[in-house]
């Protein structure tokens, strides 16, 4: 009872909320609550706002978390595809996720930018560029067959985007 009081007197509430109404024009609890979220500076309405805004900070965290877990997996992919066609030594093995990671990062920024203008003609070319510039790279490091096999991978998961 002590604790209850507290609660109602810390969220504006009369701790007796039927005191002095006759029994039929008794406020319920739920109808007191809901009068008090819709008040601007009711704490009741400060409290609901954190809530919700904690929960939507927590579910785009986990978003977040599970796009970039997909994208490492994805990499690890093409990476092993691209083992099982040729021989990769160990550090082109690193040198390969770490040019795919830096290229997945630069392509989201690229869509997150896209997004906030709603210009998607240059994002498409500024990925494919970005793409492109991570070929180049990769030809710096791999051999003639590997670079043939890695442009293999490539071509075969443009395609795969193109029909999805």
């Amino acid at each position: 009872p002590e604790q209850r009081k507290a609660r109602s007197e810390r969220l504006d509430i009369p701790a007796d909320p039927s005191a002095g109404q006759p029994k039929a024009e008794q406020p319920g609890l739920a109808s007191m609550t809901a009068n008090a979220i819709k008040e601007d500076g009711s704490p009741v309405r400060q409290a609901v706002v954190e809530l919700i805004q904690d929960e939507i900070k927590n579910r785009r965290a986990e978003w977040r978390a599970i796009r970039t877990a997909r994208g490492e997996s994805r990499d690890q992919d093409l990476l092993d595809k691209l083992s099982k066609k040729v021989e990769l030594k160990e550090s082109q093995r690193s040198r390969v996720l770490e040019l795919l990671s830096d290229e997945r990062k630069r392509v989201r920024k690229a869509r997150r930018s896209a997004r906030e203008n709603l210009d998607f003609s240059t994002m498409r070319e500024t990925v494919k560029s970005i793409r492109s510039e991570s070929d180049e790279t990769v030809a710096e490091f791999l051999d003639a067959e590997q670079l043939e096999a890695w442009k293999g991978i490539r071509k075969e998961r443009r395609g795969r985007r193109r029909w999805h």
